[in-house]
């Protein structure tokens, strides 16, 4: 998310969707979550939504090969369907 480009008090609400936080170090992570509390009004609410590793991690494959026609593509690193 980094450095957000609207002004103070803007939203009343700053969503983070799907695994766009916690990627960064510690002092980068603060840095967002200080972006984010700038540009909420007063009352504003700030929603992170991240994957569930507990649920995740059990279903992850290091790699899914996919055969079509003869030719094969290989996805690494791709959660397997439930």
């Amino acid at each position: 998310m980094g450095a957000l480009p609207w002004s103070n008090e803007r939203f009343d609400r700053v969503l983070s969707w799907f695994t766009s936080f916690g990627y960064f170090d510690d002092a980068e992570n603060r840095r967002v979550l200080r972006e984010a509390h700038r540009v909420l009004r007063p009352g504003g609410r700030f929603l992170v939504e991240n994957n569930n590793l507990v649920e995740l991690l059990p279903r992850w494959l290091p790699a899914v090969v996919t055969e079509r026609d003869g030719n094969f593509t290989i996805a690494a690193g791709v959660p397997s369907p439930a």
